[in-house]
């Protein structure tokens, strides 16, 4: 068995081996007991050498469909509006580190 990844938390590394078991890869845990308290820690996912790379690709596909996911502004409006927040928050971080708007310092 090889190390996969590792999960802050029993709950998450459970809920991450079912995923890569429902795909048909074997996993292991290591970390905290599963005892009856939920203790915080880092628990370690481990796959079988020969099935990492499947569960490597089982992870990005996650990823990837997860970042699709995500909603998109339904109006012209909230496009507007979070185009603006990306702005104000690109000047305060020209601010901060005293950058001028047209780099000149």
């Amino acid at each position: 068995m090889v190390r996969l990844t590792s999960v802050a938390g029993r709950f998450p590394a459970r809920v991450l081996a079912a995923r890569l078991r429902a795909e048909g890869v074997a996993t292991e845990l290591r970390g905290l007991s599963g005892g009856p308290y939920p203790l915080p820690g880092v628990v370690e996912v481990l796959v079988p050498a020969t099935q990492l790379l499947a569960a490597r690709e089982i992870l990005l596909a996650d990823a990837v469909d997860e970042l699709f996911s995500r909603p998109l502004p339904s109006d012209r409006g909230e496009a507007l509006r979070a185009a603006r927040a990306a702005r104000r928050r690109a000047f305060r971080r020209r601010l901060r580190r005293g950058v001028s708007r047209r780099g000149d310092r």
